[in-house]
């Protein structure tokens, strides 16, 4: 079964994330084999705070599970959901996702980030170009993009993730001549 609406999509991220946090539940029942399954309903509910029906968690847990991002273990009349591994790298891939820079105050100073990923990863390479274009960098030459705002913390999130650090080098530098043009691109 394929999710039906983007709602489902997004109620499965959110209890992949909750599992993800380590917010995991476990269940006994000896006299309702579904009781467990009803008491993860109640739990998720009660976590999100967003009044989401039987039929969304439902069908969001059974996707979850069929695509392996989640395991049920049972044993002795209990029930524990755990994080599988595939659901640990959906996590890693949805937070890389959702990386985002917020523009503060600028404080006079560019981050020059360059970049010499060999063809090998090719992939992850056009990944990172993408994103860091998408994050408001301006290519200032090859493998060299330019950014006003503070962004050490991000990029070290999608170095790690795409598993690229050694190839990757974000240098901190004063204002130097000829950056007005960048100062209207950036519109500071």
């Amino acid at each position: 079964m394929i999710q039906k609406n983007k709602t489902e999509q997004r109620l499965s991220i959110k209890i992949l994330k909750i599992f993800g946090i380590g917010l995991g539940i476990a269940a006994v029942s000896i006299l309702a084999p579904q009781l467990p399954y009803v008491l993860l309903k109640v739990y998720i509910q009660q976590k999100l705070r967003e009044p989401y029906s039987k039929n969304q968690m439902h069908n969001s847990l059974k996707y979850l599970r069929r695509k392996k991002f989640i395991a049920f273990e049972y044993k002795e009349n209990k029930i524990k959901v755990i994080l599988t591994k595939l659901g640990r790298q959906r996590l890693n891939k949805i937070a890389f996702e959702e990386i985002k820079i917020q523009p503060v105050k600028w404080d006079d100073r560019w981050r020059l980030l360059t970049f010499d990923i060999p063809e090998y990863k090719k992939g992850e390479r056009q990944t990172f170009r993408e994103k860091i274009k998408e994050l408001g960098f301006f290519h200032f030459q090859r493998s060299v993009f330019i950014f006003p705002y503070l962004c050490e913390k991000e990029i070290d999130e999608m170095v790690k993730f795409l598993e690229i650090r050694p190839f990757v080098h974000l240098i901190t530098c004063d204002r130097f001549v000829g950056d007005n043009s960048l100062l209207k691109k950036f519109k500071l």
